[in-house]
């Protein structure tokens, strides 16, 4: 029976995330996200999270790139939600950007705070930071390194903007793949192939 009105907001396209929680009498919360896309012809988010590599590779690291359009992003405030197979990750910036970062292991979320360097050149393809979680070697072919990018938020000369982005996926993988030819008749010898 309630009800919340925005007015004045831009949004720019791209995709958006809203959070409504509720607590009951007896102190009870209940949360629910729901992603929207805006699509207006305006422009798109100036800050991206990108993977580095097409797959988790078993006993290696997912990388994760904040990367900015452009040299105008000045600040940049990320929640980043993980799974939570996987170890605390480490958050290291680029020349061009200091910051701090804290991961909270109850609900596996990395908060991230960015700031431009006064003396900062575009040098290295505007990248913020990079984010990297190791990948356990035992884990299956059935797991995935998840995660979503809960809310985001920078500034420029031109303002303040908000973003975010739904849960991603990269499948687990091993460096090498292990196959065997089939055996018709048993007891007869099996032929087992390693590749990269």
């Amino acid at each position: 029976d309630g009800y919340a009105e925005l007015y004045d907001l831009k949004l720019l396209d791209g995709q958006h995330s809203v959070t409504v929680t509720l607590r009951d009498n007896f102190g009870n919360d209940a949360s629910e996200t729901r992603y929207f896309t805006v699509n207006t012809g305006n422009a798109a988010p100036a800050v991206s999270l990108e993977p580095v590599q097409d797959a988790a590779i078993l006993g290696g690291k997912v990388e994760l790139k904040i990367q900015a359009k452009d040299a105008s992003v000045e600040q940049v405030e990320n929640t980043i939600r993980l799974s939570n197979r996987f170890p605390a990750p480490t958050v290291t910036f680029s020349e061009n950007y200091e910051g701090t970062y804290n991961y909270n292991t109850t609900n596996y979320t990395l908060t991230i705070s960015a700031q431009r360097k006064a003396d900062a050149s575009a040098q290295d393809g505007n990248l913020i930071a990079t984010v990297a979680v190791d990948v356990p070697a035992n884990l299956t072919a059935n797991d995935q390194f998840v995660y979503e990018l809960k809310s985001g938020s920078y500034k420029t000369a031109n303002g303040f903007f908000t973003y975010s982005a739904g849960e991603q996926t990269l499948a687990v993988d091993a460096e090498i793949a292990v196959s065997a030819d089939p055996i018709l008749v048993g007891g007869a010898k099996g032929v087992l192939k390693v590749t990269d």
